[in-house]
Parts: C-alpha cells; sequence; structure tokens
C-alpha cells in the first residue's frame, strides 16, 4: 500500500511497518489501526492521542474521555466516528432534511409556473390541451442529501456494531426518495449550497466527504472489500496545533493565519519570485504587529545530542530564519512533539538568537497525550516567548 510516494505499509525482517501515517485500514476480515509513535509502552496512550487530535481536528464537539471508553470498549476509532457521525445526523434529520427550490421543467394539462413558449410550440403546438410549463419546486433530492445518504449507505457497509448498523438503516429509510450516488464518480460537492437553513449540516457534510472521499486526509476505497482512512501524520499534528491556536485569537489578541500568507524567498535578476514559502502558523499580535512564525514538526528530539541542541536539525533552523526573514518575523517557534519518558513539562525548552540578534528562535514541545491542556499549552509558549522578548 501507498501513499503518494511513501509505502503505507512495508515488510521488514522485524515484520509489518507502517510509514509516516497513522489512521485506520479497514477489510470484511480485519480491521488495523495504525497508532501515532506516542508511548512505545502503551497502545492505549497512542490510541487516545489519536482519537483525541482527529476529534479536535475535525471540530466534533465531543467529550473526549466519554468517547474514548467507547473506543476501548467497542471495535475502535472508526466505529466510534461512525456512531458520532450517525447520531448526530440522526437528530438534524428529525428537525427536517435540506430542501431546495430547483427548476422544473413538466408538460401538463394546465399552467404551472411559466409557459415554456419555444417548447410549446416546437412540440405541442397540435396539442393545445398539453402545456409546457417551467416551475421551481421545494425539493429533498438535492447533492448535500445525495452524499449524506451514500454515507450513510456506505458506512453500514463497513460498520461491525449492531448499534450503529441499526441506526444507519434508519438514516436510509429516512433518505428515502433521495437519489443514489455512484461513488466511482465525482462526488457533486461543487453542487452543494449551504445557508442559514441548512449549516447545521455543515459538519455532518464535512464527515461524510471525510468517509467517502476525504479531505486533507487520504482515503482508498475500492469495490466495496474493504477501505481505509489514513493521516499524515506530520499533516495531523500540524492541523491539530493549528486549530488549537486558531481558537485562542481572542485570548492570545493575535491574528492567526494557517498555511499562510504566501511570499517568497528570493528574487531572480528579472524581477521573478522564486522559492514559495508557506509557513505553518502565522501570528501577528494586534497592539504591537510584532510576527511569531510557529511550524510543527513531527519528530522526536533528544536532550543529549553531541551536534546540536536538542538534536534539531540544521535544516529547521534554516527554514525558520528564511521565515524570520521573508515575513519579518519577531519570533519563530520550532514546535515537536513532547517525548513521554521526560521528567520535564512541555514547553519552551530553549529560546535561541540570531548572530544579530534582531530574531529569537525557540525550540519548544508540545503534549499530545493530555489533550485537555492544549490551549494552555499554546497560551504558555507564545507567553513565555513574549514575556522574553519584552526582558531582552
Amino acid at each position: 500500500m501507498r501513499l503518494g510516494r511513501d509505502s503505507i505499509l512495508s515488510m521488514t525482517h522485524r515484520g509489518l511497518r507502517a510509514g509516516q501515517v497513522v489512521g485506520i485500514v479497514a477489510t470484511p476480515y480485519c480491521r488495523l489501526e495504525i497508532l501515532p509513535k506516542v508511548d512505545s509502552n502503551s497502545q492505549e496512550v497512542s490510541r487516545r492521542s489519536l482519537f483525541s487530535m482527529i476529534a479536535y481536528t475535525l471540530g466534533l464537539n465531543i467529550s473526549v474521555g466519554g468517547y474514548f471508553e467507547g473506543v476501548r470498549q467497542s471495535s475502535g476509532i472508526l466505529e466510534v466516528l461512525i456512531r458520532r457521525f450517525s447520531e448526530d445526523l440522526y437528530v438534524a434529520v428529525h428537525r427536517g432534511l435540506p430542501r431546495r427550490y430547483l427548476t422544473k421543467e413538466e408538460d401538463l394539462t394546465r399552467l404551472r409556473g411559466q409557459l415554456d413558449t419555444i417548447r410549446q410550440i416546437t412540440r405541442f403546438a397540435a396539442s393545445p390541451h398539453i402545456l409546457a410549463t417551467r416551475f421551481d419546486q421545494l425539493d429533498r433530492d438535492i447533492p448535500i442529501n445525495q452524499i449524506l445518504k451514500a454515507a450513510c449507505i456506505f458506512l453500514r457497509n463497513h460498520s461491525n456494531e449492531l448499534d450503529n448498523q441499526k441506526r444507519l438503516s434508519q438514516l436510509i429509510f429516512a433518505f428515502d426518495g433521495i437519489s443514489d450516488l455512484d461513488l466511482s464518480w465525482p462526488l457533486p460537492v461543487s453542487k452543494i449550497h449551504l445557508d442559514r437553513t441548512n449549516s447545521h449540516y455543515k459538519q455532518l457534510l464535512n464527515l461524510a466527504l471525510l468517509f467517502l472521499k476525504g479531505n486533507t486526509q487520504a482515503i482508498y476505497s475500492g469495490n466495496g472489500a474493504g477501505f481505509s482512512l489514513l493521516f499524515e501524520m506530520n499533516i495531523l499534528f500540524e492541523e491539530f496545533v493549528g486549530q488549537v491556536t486558531k481558537r485562542l485569537q481572542s485570548k492570545l489578541d493575535c491574528d492567526v493565519n494557517l498555511q499562510g500568507p504566501h511570499d517568497y524567498a528570493l528574487l531572480s535578476s528579472e524581477g521573478e519570485r522564486k522559492f514559495r514559502t508557506k509557513p505553518d502558523i502565522h501570528l501577528r499580535h494586534r497592539p504591537t504587529n510584532e510576527i511569531i512564525i510557529v511550524d510543527t514538526k513531527w519528530k522526536h528530539i533528544k536532550k543529549d545530542a553531541a551536534r546540536s541542541p536538542w538534536g534539531v536539525s540544521s535544516s529547521d533552523v534554516y527554514q525558520m530564519l528564511a521565515y524570520a526573514e521573508v515575513y519579518d518575523a519577531d519570533m519563530v517557534i520550532l514546535l515537536y512533539p513532547h517525548p513521554t519518558d521526560w521528567e520535564e513539562e512541555p514547553g519552551i525548552l530553549e529560546i535561541l538568537q540570531s548572530k544579530d540578534g534582531s530574531r529569537l528562535i525557540a525550540v519548544a514541545t508540545f503534549d499530545i497525550i493530555d489533550i485537555e491542556s492544549a490551549s494552555e499549552q499554546i497560551l504558555n509558549i507564545v507567553g513565555s516567548l513574549k514575556s522574553q522578548d519584552i526582558a531582552s
């Protein structure tokens, strides 16, 4: 199995080895959970961390602790995600399916809406008792409902829990009259119109698309025999930290931009911009206009590194110096997952200065096991760095 250029699973002399991806591979005969390398001594800790990051990144407003009990008691993360989707959709459907006015053309014996003059003359000139009409009708058979129904059918075929299967069957019955989608064709996402009448379906739609075709995650589906729901770990870590930071804009008093803004490192002799850059997290402090760049790295750092502090690679440092120059950043942060075997608390490990003293580069860690403290961790990291800047 491959994801882009990298192998998802490969055989080694020690057995099956996973690449830089996490998630679920499901077949009718077995399910494989690929967990992040958080704590080699506890699968439960790794599973909780993975589920927490997925839930937070997808914007699921859930009690991680409560749902994690379901992860341990059920078939795993996949069944809990299916349960969440089906339970929320069940509540939404009972409030009413989304509807939208669609233009219909029908041949009737009495006028409804407007008369289609051209069609009337060309087709019914000799049959004046038949009227070619065109009218708008409030309809439920629209793309958003078609995608939600397709997700219910797809998930019922892949769920192993009876409660989930039963709830999904009830939902499929509620979507009676909605057209079935051919999943071998592109999903009609561009035809979906979200407004105030159906905005509460937005999260459900995102989850349905995640299951059916994926978003930033990669989902591969075959002929119905199985599928995989896989996340590139470095992207999942980046998006998780980014979403946590984004929700803290008011407390940080910063404008937070994820995966942007975009700028270029160099100019050619003709003035063309070269080497496009895209920081993970860009913060602008509103009172002072100071810029802070955060770059997440899903890498293991070391306490005692012979060649560089904490084992940080030279390429990562060069990248952050480039970001500082391109975006005129006062502070840049290299953020790594916090090792579970360290006695130290997560947060700022070391603050370094550029040679001219104009830039601060911080090396910091983030504890993905203690998800409940995620917001506090970000506030402490950014706050510590700003305090250092003021003191200097």
